[in-house]
Formats: structure tokens, C-alpha cells, sequence
């Protein structure tokens, strides 16, 4: 009697504690929204033949008033000259802000000579975001003046 007790005891607790943990941040069945953090993408100038070209995240994922940053490594050794890596928005979700960044275009990286390793740093606004609406912004990095070097990317802004 005293051991089934002592099981029935540890189950509850544990279905308790699980329950609670599946509950959403919030309360009240609000979604759960992750702490604001600063993001990362590496975006590297790699040789590929004998030309150089941009390789890097395919999507990215942000919320608003966050802080993202490109490190930009420059690797391609058949460079006749120092590169700029240039980013441009093609698209975006409708309803969505646009540019969703702070700064104004264009965004640059300064001059990389070859080893060279440089940021990128844009904000996402913090504010004209869609409640509940994931907003896409398609985007190309690419080394400026070159559009046969690029990639194109998502980035997902999610309130």
C-alpha cells in the first residue's frame, strides 16, 4: 500500500511538471515567442573554377528589433581585386514592411581582401510587423558588380 502511494505520488508529479512545460509563455494560450537575441549568418567567397562566388544560409530567421549580423569570410584566391559583398532585397510578403531594416540601403561590407573577415550589421525594425504573420523577405548576396557570384536567400521575420 505504501510503495503504490509513493508511485501514484511520482506520477502525478511528473504529469504535472510535464503539463506545465507544454503550456505556452503568456499564459492564456499565447504563442510561445523566444527571447530577443542577436542572429548570425556566415556568408563566405569561396572559388569555385575560376571565378569567385558567394556561399552562405539559404533562409534566415528574425524578430523584430533584433540585430543580425553577416560575417563575411573572403577565401576565393583567383581575386584580382579587393571585393565588396553587397545584399539586396527582391521581394517581400505583402502587408510586410519593406525594407525591413533600420539602416538604408544599399548594404555593404567594406573592401575584403583575400582572408579577410567583415560584418554586416543590419536592425530589423520594431515596429509594422503583422500580428501572427511570418514575414518573408526574399534577398540576394552577391559580391557587388558582380550578379553572376550570388545566392539567393530567405529572410522570415516572425512577431
Amino acid at each position: 500500500m505504501h510503495r503504490s502511494k509513493w508511485i501514484s505520488g511520482a506520477v502525478v508529479t511528473v504529469l504535472m511538471g510535464t503539463l506545465s512545460c507544454a503550456q505556452p509563455q503568456g499564459g492564456g494560450g499565447a504563442r510561445f515567442k523566444p527571447p530577443k537575441k542577436d542572429r548570425y549568418a556566415t556568408v563566405v567567397v569561396v572559388k569555385q573554377g575560376n571565378a569567385c562566388k558567394v556561399a552562405g544560409p539559404k533562409n534566415h530567421v528574425a524578430q523584430p528589433d533584433e540585430k543580425i549580423t553577416w560575417r563575411v569570410f573572403h577565401t576565393c584566391d583567383v581575386a584580382t581585386k579587393p571585393l565588396v559583398v553587397e545584399l539586396t532585397l527582391t521581394g517581400a510578403s505583402s502587408g510586410c514592411p519593406s525594407p525591413p531594416f533600420r539602416e538604408n540601403p544599399p548594404y555593404v561590407t567594406d573592401t575584403l581582401n583575400l582572408g579577410d573577415v567583415k560584418e554586416l550589421k543590419l536592425k530589423v525594425k520594431d515596429q509594422g510587423f503583422p500580428a501572427d504573420t511570418e514575414c518573408a523577405y526574399q534577398y540576394s548576396v552577391k559580391i557587388q558588380g558582380d550578379n553572376t557570384s550570388e545566392i539567393d536567400p530567405e529572410l522570415d521575420i516572425w512577431p
